[in-house]
């Protein structure tokens, strides 16, 4: 039924086309990958493509971005998060150029962020495994850093979006999550102790802009996982989790993150086990008899 109607749809594109009606052949091709997206994503992604260009062309700016978010949701519920990053990233910049878009703006570009550093990874450690092992060693560093200025590209998306919430009595309340959401993704990318006092500085602001978040169980948990970090105490990091997690069920997302974070705690607590076992165990002072000599027994 579906493949009927958009074939339909797309002849009534084709003959608006003919008659120079640029409104109704942008309409119709939204309609027709409407059809489409019901059997299969990736044939109706060039028939939207088709209608936002139509729509932009027309000016139809806020029209063609809920087109890309209606293909960024699609690909989400197909499992390309990047082909879905890549259009909620579209969305979000044609709804920043509507006056009136600001609210759908905020949405679709915290899916990306969500989307970019959760779907990033995959491609990366399938390449990884395929190299050889010469090459993957030494791509390594190289894909670090990448990995890492993702993260922070995200989390300063959701730190700025956590600012502008803080500034909105509607949506002040909401900000928690969005800090939450940033300084997780820097915890995660957190490799030294010097970074974990920017988190602490980045922590306080956020505390003294939103009053709801400097009084919420997100600002208490962040609190216990960078005081665990500093101490490299895995064991505390997992504990405060544990107790957040009991009230406040954590999302996926979150949880993969949190993962990370507990994972550079433990490389970090090993390496400094490492340095410590390295330096040698302290010079032992040799026991002192009763008589005053040496006790060499």
């Amino acid at each position: 039924m579906f493949p009927e109607a958009s074939s339909c749809f797309i002849k009534a594109a084709e003959a608006a086309q003919k008659a120079k009606d640029t409104h109704t052949e942008a309409s119709m091709y939204v309609e027709a990958g409407n059809c489409v997206r019901r059997y299969s994503v990736a044939a109706a992604a060039p028939v939207f493509e088709k209608g936002i260009k139509l729509l932009l062309a027309a000016n139809r700016v806020a029209a063609a971005a809920k087109v890309h978010r209606q293909l960024a949701e699609d690909w989400e519920a197909a499992g390309d998060a990047a082909a879905a990053a890549a259009n909620f990233l579209a969305a979000a910049e044609l709804f920043d150029s509507d006056e009136f878009s600001k609210t759908q703006y905020s949405h679709c570009i915290c899916k990306y962020a969500e989307l970019v550093v959760w779907g990033a990874e995959a491609p990366a450690a399938a390449a990884a495994a395929a190299a050889a092992p010469a090459a993957a060693a030494a791509a390594a560093p190289a894909a670090a850093a990448a990995a890492a200025a993702t993260l922070e590209k995200a989390a300063k998306i959701f730190e700025t979006e956590g600012y502008k919430a803080s500034q909105n009595n509607l949506l002040q309340f909401g900000a928690k999550d969005l800090f939450l959401n940033s300084l997780l993704l820097l915890l995660a990318a957190a490799a030294a102790r010097e970074e974990l006092v920017d988190l602490q500085l980045a922590l306080a602001r956020y505390r003294d802009c939103n009053a709801h978040f400097a009084a919420s169980r997100e600002q208490q948990l962040l609190q216990q996982l960078l005081a665990a970090a500093e101490d490299r105490d895995p064991a505390a990091f997992a504990a405060a989790v544990e107790d957040f997690d009991k009230v406040s069920r954590l999302s996926p997302w979150r949880v993969h993150f949190l993962l990370k974070a507990k994972q550079q705690i433990e490389q970090q607590q090993q390496q400094q086990q490492q340095q410590q076992q390295a330096r040698g165990a302290p010079h032992m002072l040799p026991a002192v008899g009763d008589d005053g000599e040496l006790d060499l027994s």
